[in-house]
């Protein structure tokens, strides 16, 4: 019911707000509710009254047209100037969102899969001959530090890679407008996936729940066997690498249809809020980052190292959760 009354507020957004419009708006938004409670009462889905009431409203300026209602005053002058996209750059943008999704989810885990590697890889040595002042000692912990390297440059070369993709469509990081039989078909297939979104959610929080329990594990099990604590790690960082590319996955393609709907976190006033907090995960992480390799690599203590990505993380959800609750 919210996606229809949302709906209604976006196709009205380039009408005069006089008495007229805001009465017939009104009488609108009664009609779609009557048609949506109809559906539902005969056993339609959710998604299926939404599209239905969506798809029977039709284009509003031939409505207003038929219904003898011309606009009184023309948009102003800064929407006249707003860029207009078409079906085509749209659909190019929604595939591009959701191939970076893919691209930016495998290049987290890769990195993660190059954590992993490094600790167990790091764990081991200490259990065969020779230990680590061994040639095979020295050779698996080169080839820990090799795998982490490589997974950081795969990792890295994906985000550049899915950052130029999306470069092209920066102008829809200002105001921009599309038809409104566009935005129709945008919302019923958003509404269509929003099931997938919310499964991936909640499998995605569900794995990252669980990743905890192998650390835990090991820590009640075998608190003095670091071998067993790395392969506990290695499938903690697995579990958390496999819900990360849940999540950015479906949300890439989410933030597609909420960018071209000018929704969410994509409203004028929130793409503000959502700059500042852009600048500094941009300052942030990669420090973190800076910190986390040198702990590890000069002080040899990577698992204190881990520690500092959660903490970060805690740290900039707080900060990027004040922002955006600043009125």
């Amino acid at each position: 019911m919210e996606t229809i009354r949302t709906y209604l507020d976006n196709m009205f957004q380039t009408w005069p707000q006089t008495e007229e419009v805001l009465k017939i708006k009104s009488e609108l938004l009664s009609d779609m509710t009557d048609k949506y409670n109809e559906m539902k009462a005969e056993g339609k889905s959710e998604n299926e009254a939404v599209g239905i009431v969506i798809s029977e409203f039709g284009n509003i300026d031939e409505l207003m047209h038929e219904m003898g209602v011309s606009r009184q005053e023309e948009p102003d002058d800064a929407y006249q100037n707003f860029r207009h996209v078409d079906k085509e750059e749209a659909e190019s943008f929604i595939r591009v969102k959701e191939g970076n999704g893919k691209r930016i989810g495998t290049g987290i885990a890769s990195i993660l899969f190059g954590v992993a590697g490094l600790t167990l890889l790091t764990s081991a040595v200490e259990n065969i001959p020779g230990g680590e002042e061994g040639f095979l000692g020295r050779v698996m912990s080169l080839s820990g530090m090799l795998l982490l390297i490589f997974c950081i440059i795969a990792g890295v070369a994906l985000f550049i890679y899915s950052d130029t993709q999306e470069n092209r469509y920066k102008y829809l990081k200002n105001a921009f407008h599309i038809d409104d039989s566009l935005r129709n078909e945008l919302m019923l297939r958003r509404e269509d996936g929003h099931s997938a979104y919310t499964i991936s959610v909640i499998v995605g929080v569900c794995l990252c729940i669980a990743s905890a329990i192998p650390v835990i594990s090991v820590s009640f099990l075998a608190p003095d066997n670091d071998f067993m604590g790395a392969v506990a790690l290695t499938f903690t960082l697995t579990l958390v690498g496999a819900a990360v590319y849940l999540f950015v996955s479906f949300g890439e393609k989410k933030e597609a249809y909420d960018k071209l709907l000018q929704e969410g976190d994509f409203t004028i006033e929130k793409k503000k809020k959502n700059k500042i907090i852009g600048m500094v995960a941009s300052i942030v992480w990669p420090i973190a980052t800076v910190v986390f390799l040198l702990r590890g690599f000069l002080a040899d203590d990577w698992a204190s190292a881990m520690v500092i990505y959660p903490v970060v993380g805690i740290l900039f959800a707080a900060f990027s959760a004040a922002v955006k609750s600043r009125a």
